[in-house]
């Protein structure tokens, strides 16, 4: 369907391309470390999918997404708050692998799973 388009196909033979289909880099809160990259993308990873039932519009580009994604709650924290939140992940696995250790493959009995 794209090819029959006028300007479907671009002269590298991509549908879409730079050319084609423009990025937009809201301003969202970033790392200062190279230890926390994980929990970044699971940050914003969860405040995507908060916002999955947000319409979008032309306007929204005007800005770069600024007040629908750069200030909106969602992407409002910190460095602090990821500190946090790996404190929080730490102490869940601790819980998970002391429930679960009983369970092991080597010879523990099965996990109590509900199906």
């Amino acid at each position: 369907q794209w090819r029959d388009r006028p300007g479907g196909r671009e002269d590298d033979g991509l549908p879409f391309s730079r050319h084609t289909m423009k990025v937009y880099t809201p301003e969202v809160p970033h790392q200062i470390d190279s230890e926390d990259s994980a929990l970044y993308v699971c940050r914003y990873t969860y405040n995507l999918l908060t916002m999955t039932g947000r319409e979008f519009t032309e306007d929204d580009t005007k800005d770069n997404f600024a007040r629908t994604v750069s200030e909106s709650s969602q992407f409002n924290f910190s460095p602090i708050d990821i500190s946090r939140m790996r404190v929080e992940v730490y102490t869940l696995l601790i819980k998970l692998e002391e429930l679960y250790s009983s369970y092991r493959i080597d010879g523990g009995a099965e996990p109590p799973f509900d199906e």
